[in-house]
């Protein structure tokens, strides 16, 4: 005989609900049965989540020498949001445009990428300045 047992599991980031309010979600974890597992997950989850969405609208960059953007692939944002450390972002759409007249082997010399990451608020409260 065979049974599983449900329970509850909540977590919370105290400062961000704090900062932004209260936002609640269920998350699916029926496929994972140990309760210290389900806890990481969560927390690794909440990491993210309990941060708000950037989104950088990039008109343009430069294409690297033996390098292609990739959706899905990490990048490091710095700007005047980010600074000194930069945003870690994921890029969710590159867009090449190929040009046969182009004096570039490659054909595009630049690409338009859409990177996502999560700001970390916390880190406006040590800005010195």
């Amino acid at each position: 005989m065979f049974s599983k047992i449900r329970h509850i599991q909540e977590i919370s980031d105290r400062q961000s609900i704090k900062h932004y309010g209260l936002v609640e979600a269920q998350i699916d974890t029926s496929f994972l049965e140990d309760a210290n597992l389900i806890q990481q997950y969560l927390e690794s989850l909440l990491q993210f989540t309990s941060r708000p969405r950037v989104v950088f609208t990039v008109n343009a960059v430069t294409c690297p020498d033996n390098f292609l953007f990739k959706p899905y692939q990490t990048v490091t944002i710095q700007d005047g949001l980010a600074y000194p450390t930069g945003i870690d972002t994921e890029i969710q759409r590159a867009r090449y445009v190929f040009d046969g007249n182009s004096s570039y082997a490659f054909g595009a010399r630049q690409v338009e990428i859409t990177p996502v990451g999560f700001k970390d608020f916390l880190g406006d409260s040590f800005k010195c300045g």
